[in-house]
C-alpha cells in the first residue's frame, strides 16, 4: 500500500463523516419545517458535531505524513472530498514521495510468507 493510498483511505472516512454531519442537519431542517418542536434539536446538535469534529480530527489528527508525521491537513483537505489532490506528490516536511510504498504494518509480510 502506498503513502497516498493510506491517505486516500483516512479521507474517505472523514469524507464519510463530514457527509453525516451534514444530513443530520438536514434532517433536523426538515422536522424543524414540519413543526416536530423538541425532536429537532437532537439531529443538528448531532450532526454539527459530527461536522466540526470530522473537520477538525481531519486536519489536526488524521492526515499525517506516515513518515515524519508532520500534520499535512490543511494540504489534502483542500481539494476533492474522497481523495488527496493527485498533484500533491510529496510532504512538504520531510519530502517523502507520496507514492512510494509504505513497510507492512505488524510485519504481514512474515504472516504470508508463513502460510497464515
Amino acid at each position: 500500500m502506498t503513502a497516498r493510498e493510506h491517505l486516500n483511505r483516512r479521507k474517505r472516512w472523514l469524507g464519510l463523516a463530514v457527509l453525516a454531519g451534514i444530513v443530520l442537519v438536514a434532517v433536523g431542517g426538515a422536522l424543524a419545517a414540519s413543526g416536530e418542536g423538541a425532536a429537532t434539536a437532537v439531529p443538528v446538535v448531532a450532526g454539527v458535531i459530527l461536522l466540526v469534529a470530522g473537520a477538525m480530527v481531519g486536519q489536526f489528527v488524521v492526515l499525517r505524513c506516515p513518515w515524519c508525521r508532520g500534520n499535512l491537513g490543511m494540504i489534502l483537505m483542500n481539494a476533492g472530498w474522497w481523495r488527496i489532490d493527485p498533484r500533491v506528490k510529496f510532504c512538504p516536511f520531510c519530502a517523502a514521495a507520496l507514492d512510494a510504498e509504505l513497510a507492512d504494518p505488524a510485519g504481514e509480510s512474515e504472516k504470508d510468507a508463513a502460510g497464515w
